[in-house]
This record gives C-alpha cells, sequence and structure tokens, in this order.
C-alpha cells in the first residue's frame, strides 16, 4: 500500500511539472468592480482567461478550473470565497467556441464555487476566453458587502485558474505489460474507477 502512495505521488507531480511548464495558464487583466457595475445588489464584471496547447479530440479534453476570492481593503478582513452567478457568457477568440460547467457544492441558486471551462469543439492550439460574469455581493455570509464598499477600489478581487484534464471512467494500471492467467496486469491498479477533470498547472491575477 505505501509503495502504491509513493509511486502516485511521484505521477502527480510530474504531472504538475509538465503541466504548468507547457500550458502556462492566465488570468489577463484587473479584476474589479465599480459602482457603475453593480445594479442592485448584482455585480457585472469579466476577465479573460488564456492557455497554450488547448485541445479537445473525440474521447479526451483538456480544460481550465477557474474561481475567485475578494476581500475588503481594511484592517483584520479575511480573503471570502466568491460565488458565481448562474447567469454566465464565454466569448471565445477567432471564433473558437467554448463551454462551460459550474462547480457547486451547496446546491444553492446562483451560488458556484467555480467553473470548468473547455473547447466545445475537437482542435488544439492556444485559447483565449472572455468570461463575463455575474455575483450577487451578499450572497457569502461570511462577508457580505454593500454598494458603498466599491467606492474608490476598496474590494480586492482575486481569479486563480487551474489546468484541467478529463479523465476517462475506467481503472487505471502501472506496470511491466504481463498479463497473469487471470487476465490482470502484474501490477496492481494505482487509480479507482472514476470520470472527471483532473489537474494542477496553476494560474492567477
Amino acid at each position: 500500500m505505501e509503495m502504491k502512495k509513493i509511486v502516485f505521488a511521484c505521477l502527480a507531480s510530474l504531472m504538475c511539472i509538465v503541466s504548468s511548464y507547457a500550458n502556462n495558464v492566465k488570468i489577463v487583466g484587473d479584476i474589479k468592480v465599480t459602482t457603475a457595475q453593480l445594479s442592485g445588489n448584482i455585480a457585472s464584471f469579466d476577465f479573460t482567461v488564456t492557455w497554450e496547447n488547448s485541445w479537445r479530440d473525440d474521447f479526451n479534453h483538456d480544460a481550465v478550473y477557474v474561481f475567485l476570492k475578494y476581500k475588503l481593503d481594511e484592517e483584520g478582513e479575511n480573503w471570502n470565497h466568491l460565488f458565481l452567478a448562474n447567469e454566465m457568457e464565454l466569448e471565445g477568440q477567432d471564433g473558437e467556441t467554448f463551454d462551460y460547467e459550474f462547480l457547486n457544492p451547496t446546491g444553492a441558486a446562483n451560488k458556484n464555487v467555480g467553473l470548468i471551462i473547455r473547447r466545445k469543439k475537437s482542435g488544439y492550439g492556444a485559447s483565449s476566453v472572455k468570461v463575463k460574469a455575474k455575483w450577487d455581493i451578499t450572497s457569502n455570509p461570511a462577508r457580505t458587502l454593500v454598494s458603498n464598499n466599491f467606492d474608490q477600489g476598496k474590494v480586492f478581487m482575486s481569479a486563480m485558474a487551474i489546468e484541467m484534464v478529463y479523465v476517462p471512467q475506467m481503472p487505471f494500471y502501472i506496470g511491466d505489460s504481463v498479463v497473469l492467467p487471470e487476465g490482470q496486469p502484474s501490477f496492481p491498479a494505482l487509480l479507482p474507477a472514476y470520470s472527471g477533470e483532473m489537474g494542477c498547472g496553476f494560474g492567477r491575477v
């Protein structure tokens, strides 16, 4: 069991090194909200996500997971999670199209903790996606805001992006290609059956 953990840790570290070196995910531009961008408690803002070597084929794809934090510029204030509203729009560069999926462990409307962005069609190359988002500034009870907080840029906002890759649902094996009489590889499975995006390349603004 200990050997499995060691091998898996090495593989995960290697994936992170390759991913962060190769694909260079970035959040471009300043992310901020002014009082002019507020309608009641709803703030509208946008930012651009870029990364190199974006790809999608008939079976697999890469993706970028994006989440945001906010902080009031006052002594003793902490960073808090920014919950994205359900209303969202993506604009790809040069006609490229993208789709997204919200992550919402709370199950509450308009309290999405982040979103996964990926190519909609097969392709390969650098990607640039403008994200147009909305945020209810009262949605996080840990630190609710009012419109006056946005005067003179008193609310700091930060977006972070993590590179991902889709993993089809199946067991994964690492070994020497020797098949035992029972039909199983001679090295035991390191990962159970799983389906979803995984990743560890990192970018922020």
